[in-house]
Order: C-alpha cells, then sequence, then structure tokens
C-alpha cells in the first residue's frame, strides 16, 4: 500500500514544522534588528545628555574660579581645562563611533570646532581665554564672562539642538524601518499561516471526508438501511474498509429478504384466521349486548313506572295543597290591598300636610327680610350719630358710644337675621324634597295596590285550574300501574336469552385468544424486520 494514511499525514506533519520553523526564524530577526536599533537610539541620547553636562559642569567650574580665591580658584581653573579636554575627547570618540551614519557627523563636527581649545568659540574664545584673564588681569575676566557667557550658552544650546533634531529623526527613521521590517513580517506569517491552515485543511479533508462518508453508512446499516453503497475509489485503508462494507450491505440484503418475505407470509395467513374468529366474536358479543340493552332498558321501563305511580300520587296530593295554599293566599292578597289603601291615603293626608308647612316658611322667610332691613336701617342711623358725635366734638362722646352699641347689634342683627333665612331655605328645600318623596311614595303605592289586584285574579285562575288536575292524575295512575307489570314479564324473558348469548361468546373469545396469539408472533417478526430498508432491484 503506497499511499497509506500515515505516510500522507507525516509529510502533512513536516509541511507544517517547516513553516512553523521559518515563521519563528522570521520573527526572531525581527525582534534582534528591532532591539539593535532601540539601543543604538537609546545611546545617541545619552551621548547628547552627557554632552550637554560636560558642558554644564565647564561653566560651573568656570563659575567657580571667578567667584573663588585662592588656592580654590586654581583648582577651579584646572579642573575647568581638564573637563575641556574630556569633553573633546568624548567628541572625537562620538564621531569615530558614528562614522558610518553621514547625517550625524556635520553636527559632532560643528560641535568639535566649537570646542577646540585652539579655534573653537568655547575652547579658545571663551574657556581658554576667561583663564588667561584670571592669571594676568583678574578684574577684567569678570567682565568678559559677562559679555560673553549669554552668546555662548546660546551657540551651545544651538548646536546642542541641532545634533538632538539629526538624532530625533535618525530614531523616526528607524522606527519607520522597524515598523516597516514588522509590517513585512507579519504579512509574511500569515501568509505561512494561511499557506498552513489550507495545506491542513488539504490533509484533513483528505481523510475526514472518507471517514465522514465511512460513518453515513455504517449509521444507516445501524437503522436498519442497506441501500447506500460507498464508491472511495481510494487505494489507502478507507478504500479496503468501504469494499468489505459494500459487500457486507450486500450480504444482509439478501439474508433479510428472505426474512421479510417469509415474515410477510405467516403475518397474511395469521391475520386472515384472526380476523375470522373476531368476526364471529363480534357477532355473539352484539348478539349478548342487544339482549342485555333490552333486558336493561324493559326492567328502566318497570322502575319508571313505579316510580312514576308513586310520582303521580304525590303530585295528586301536592296539586290539593296547592289549591288550599292558593285561597289562604287569596285572602292574605285581599288584606294587603286594604292595608296599601289605607297606606295611600295616609301619605296623600301627610303630603297635604308639608305643603302647609312649605308655606309657613315662605312667610318666615318674608319676616327674616323685614328685620333685615330693619338692621340695615338701623346700621345706617348708628353711622349718621356717629358723624354727628364727631361734629360735636368732645360734648358728643357720650352719643359716638351709644352710636356704636347700636351698630354693634344692628350686625349681630344681621348675621342673626342671615343665619335664620340660611335655616328657613334648608327647611324649604327638606320640605320640598319631603313633598316629592311623598307624591313618588303615593304613586308606587297605588301601583302597588294594581299590581296586587292582578295577583289575586291569576290566584284565582290557578285555583281552579288545580282542582281540575286531580281527577286526571288518577287516571294517569291506572295506566302506569298496568305498564310496569308487562315491562317486568318482557325483562325476565330477555335475562335468560342474555345468558345464553354471553356463553357462546365466551368459547369463542377462548378461540380468539389463541389466535391473537399467533398472530402476535407473525408481527413480532414482521415488524423486527421491517426497519431494514433493502436495495431494489
Amino acid at each position: 500500500m503506497k499511499n497509506s494514511i500515515l505516510k500522507k499525514l507525516n509529510r502533512t506533519l513536516g509541511l507544517l514544522i517547516g513553516l512553523f520553523c521559518l515563521a519563528s526564524a522570521l520573527a526572531w530577526w525581527v525582534d534582534r534588528n528591532n532591539s539593535r536599533n532601540q539601543e543604538v537610539s537609546d545611546l545617541m541620547e545619552r551621548h547628547v545628555n552627557t554632552l550637554n553636562q560636560e558642558f554644564v559642569r565647564i561653566e560651573y567650574f568656570i563659575r567657580g574660579s571667578l567667584l573663588e580665591t585662592a588656592p580654590e580658584k586654581t583648582r577651579q581653573k584646572d579642573l575647568a581645562l581638564q573637563e575641556l579636554s574630556i569633553l573633546q575627547d568624548f567628541i572625537n570618540d562620538i564621531k569615530r563611533r558614528y562614522d558610518d551614519r553621514p547625517e550625524l557627523l556635520g553636527p559632532i563636527e560643528n560641535l568639535k570646532d566649537f570646542v577646540n581649545k585652539s579655534s573653537g568659540a568655547f575652547g579658545n574664545k571663551y574657556v581658554s581665554e576667561i583663564i588667561s584673564q584670571l592669571d594676568a588681569t583678574p578684574s577684567t575676566a569678570g567682565e568678559y564672562y559677562s559679555r560673553h557667557a549669554v552668546g555662548i550658552v546660546k551657540d551651545r544650546e544651538t548646536l546642542i539642538k541641532a545634533l538632538r533634531t539629526v538624532i530625533d529623526q535618525e530614531r523616526k527613521e528607524i522606527d519607520v524601518k522597524s515598523k516597516t521590517a514588522a509590517g513585512v513580517v507579519s504579512v509574511l506569517i500569515a501568509g505561512v499561516a494561511i499557506l498552513a491552515w489550507r495545506v491542513g485543511r488539504s490533509q484533513s479533508s483528505a481523510v475526514a471526508i472518507p471517514l465522514n462518508q465511512l460513518v453515513t453508512v455504517i449509521e444507516r446499516m445501524r437503522m436498519g438501511d442497506f441501500t447506500l453503497r460507498l464508491e472511495l475509489k481510494r487505494q489507502d485503508e478507507f478504500g479496503v474498509i468501504g469494499d468489505g462494507l459494500n459487500r457486507l450491505a450486500d450480504d444482509l440484503s439478501v439474508l433479510v429478504g428472505q426474512v421479510q418475505r417469509s415474515g410477510i407470509q405467516v403475518n397474511m395467513t395469521a391475520t386472515e384466521i384472526a380476523a375470522t374468529a373476531k368476526e364471529q366474536q363480534s357477532t355473539t358479543t352484539e348478539i349478548a349486548a342487544t339482549t342485555a340493552e333490552i333486558g336493561a332498558t324493559s326492567k328502566q321501563i318497570s322502575a319508571t313506572s313505579h316510580e312514576l305511580d308513586k310520582t303521580v300520587n304525590e303530585v295528586s296530593a301536592v296539586a290539593a295543597a296547592t289549591g288550599d295554599l292558593a285561597g289562604s293566599g287569596q285572602a292574605g292578597i285581599a288584606r294587603m290591598e286594604t292595608n296599601m289603601r289605607a297606606i295611600m291615603e295616609a301619605s296623600g293626608s301627610i303630603s297635604g300636610k308639608l305643603a302647609v308647612l312649605n308655606e309657613k316658611t315662605a312667610n318666615i322667610n318674608s319676616v327674616v327680610t323685614t328685620i333685615t332691613k330693619v338692621a340695615d336701617q338701623t346700621n345706617l342711623l348708628s353711622l349718621n350719630a356717629a358723624i354727628e358725635a364727631e361734629k360735636a366734638g368732645e360734648y358728643g362722646l357720650g352719643f359716638a358710644v351709644v352710636a356704636m352699641e347700636i351698630r354693634r347689634l344692628a350686625d349681630q342683627t344681621a348675621v342673626a337675621t342671615y343665619d335664620i333665612e340660611k335655616m328657613v331655605k334648608e327647611m324649604q328645600s327638606a320640605v320640598s324634597a319631603g313633598v316629592m318623596g311623598m307624591d313618588k311614595f303615593s304613586e308606587e303605592v297605588r301601583r302597588g295596590v294594581d299590581e296586587i289586584r292582578q295577583v289575586s285574579t291569576q290566584l284565582a285562575q290557578i285555583i281552579n285550574q288545580v282542582q281540575t288536575l286531580t281527577p286526571r292524575f288518577q287516571t294517569v295512575n291506572e295506566g302506569m300501574h298496568a305498564q310496569a307489570t308487562g315491562a317486568q314479564q318482557i325483562s325476565e324473558t330477555l335475562t335468560q336469552l342474555s345468558e345464553a348469548a354471553h356463553q357462546t361468546a365466551d368459547s369463542l373469545r377462548q378461540s380468539n385468544i389463541s389466535i391473537e396469539q399467533l398472530n402476535e408472533a407473525a408481527r413480532g417478526l414482521q415488524t423486527a424486520v421491517a426497519r431494514f430498508k433493502l436495495e431494489s432491484k
């Protein structure tokens, strides 16, 4: 077997491992390149900071030599010259280190010229000149420092800034290159991953597709379907398994087909025998059931006749009692009608008295109106009296007090008359409502009297009809008694016929049980092989 599944899987695994190693190597190279670029960028930044620190140290020693006295002044001068030499050596070292970066050489060369002891603006014209004047004429050294210090610092910052600008640009270019390299590597890794995915998918499909076909065929065979066949056309293990399953399905189809045909024949024979036995049993059972139903119906007719006989007697007695009660009710209704008429007359008398009361309250209201007018006039007179008392001055003080009291009494009278008027109006409203209620009550009493008269007439008619029912109930009672006797005789005869039919049905039921057992065995065989689905030929 040249192309076995194991060989295919080994080739696929080797290819995937190679792709993984390639992606890992690319990632390592990009990471290493980024680390080196970052180290160079950080080193440039440290060099710029060191240059700036050296310039600051020299400035510090120059100011110390100007401010201190001997021998500290001499030590500060020596330290300034020493730091200047160190600064020159450091700039030369930076120039050698970045000799492969032309864009940095220009700013570094400018710094070197600026620091040079023999010709530089900082090294010669600033540091060396100040130290020389300190040795020759110390008084002029401070003035020289004051004139040139600011300009020197600005020139130094300009040169440092120019170098820092170039370094920043260099760092940006390094970042761009790093990002570009990372992007390229990411694309390459993505391509490797896609290629690995396609290779893996291709190999997994080469295994999964025939495996799924095998699983589908086996599942269909497990469920009894032998119609599906595999067409793998492969030279590996899947081809061998597919051919074996196809041969197995063919053999099982032949065997199950024979069993199905035999089961159908047995089932048909057992079904025919069972159908015949069931027809006989059904006929006998129907005869017995019909006989039993007729007997039960006869018994019900007999029992119903006895109950009707008893019921008719009871109804006759109830009818007589109903007639007596209806007579008593008619007398009671007559008395009720008399009472209702008396109530109607009394309500009319009350309505008349309430009307008189309403007229009296109207008279009271007119009196209250008169009192109110008198109180208003009194109040007006008291006001005039108060005005006259005010005109009289101190002679009218007593008269003013009397006028005030009269006005107060007039106000109280007005309030009291208002309350009386309010109560009179409430009494009038209550009396009017009472008159309307009594009129409505009188109308209801009148309608009640009419209805009682109608009920009395209807009760008289009911009494006459109930009295005519008693002879009729007696006639019905005699007919029901004769019908009950005949139904009893029919019931006894049908009971004997029903017992004979039940005995015949029991015999047929025993035969049917045996036939049903045979039929059940045939159905079980047919059910067992019915779930198999065979290929039609």
